[in-house]
């Protein structure tokens, strides 16, 4: 074995302790720099949050929703399938997160309590339904499909299979994308409803000037 390098030699020759205070120095070092690298982002995402449109991004999620339902329970292809359930799912988070979002900037204090308790209940009911409703429903539309088209249908020259699951997946998307064709109205209602920055200022001096006349 040969001797070690220079640089070797000269760490070896500092005491072990000092050696050690070190090494806890830049590893405290690289924490808070990591640290105020993710609190930087994390300001950042923020910024850009208050920035976002959170209406218009809830309306787009929840047409994208209902989209991604009605073309997963379309596909035949497990992968493809996957994948369009998968988007599915991002919008209803998306739907999920801003609907809470929306509501908390735009419900006054002395009401929030009530609206978000039956918010949630409203939510636990409607879960209940559907694990309630949904296989009646799916036995249902499957017995009038075998007795009104034989169970299948020509869609755009395709021979498509119509069992009870996917028609009341069809149905549920059709319902999703009319809630979100509804938010948007409601949406743009209000913004239709405001006016315009300057037709106040002009009503006023209109009037000010009837009275001093």
């Amino acid at each position: 074995m040969g001797r070690g390098t220079l640089a070797d030699q000269e760490i070896q020759r500092v005491p072990l302790g000092r050696r050690n205070e070190d090494a806890h120095a830049v590893e405290l070092a690289r924490y808070h720099a990591a640290r105020g690298e993710s609190d930087e982002a994390f300001r950042a995402l923020e910024r850009a949050k208050r920035r976002l449109p959170h209406e218009r991004i809830f309306v787009a999620a929840l047409l994208g929703a209902g989209t991604c339902l009605v073309a997963g329970a379309s596909m035949s292809s497990l992968a493809a399938a996957c994948v369009l359930v998968a988007g599915m799912g991002i919008c209803a988070g998306t739907v999920y997160a801003l609907g809470f979002s929306i509501l908390q900037a735009n419900v006054g204090d002395e009401l929030r309590g009530r609206v978000f308790a039956t918010l949630y209940t409203l939510i636990r009911v409607c879960a209940l339904l559907a694990f309630t409703l949904a296989p009646l429903l799916a036995s249902l539309l499957g017995s009038l499909s075998r007795r009104l088209l034989g169970g299948h249908a020509q869609l755009l020259g395709v021979d498509v299979a119509l069992p009870g699951v996917r028609l009341s997946l069809w149905l549920g998307g059709v319902i999703v994308f009319a809630a979100g064709l509804l938010a948007r109205r409601s949406v743009r209602a209000p913004a239709a409803g405001r006016a315009p920055a300057g037709s106040g200022g002009h009503a006023e001096g209109d009037m000010a000037g009837e009275a001093r006349a």
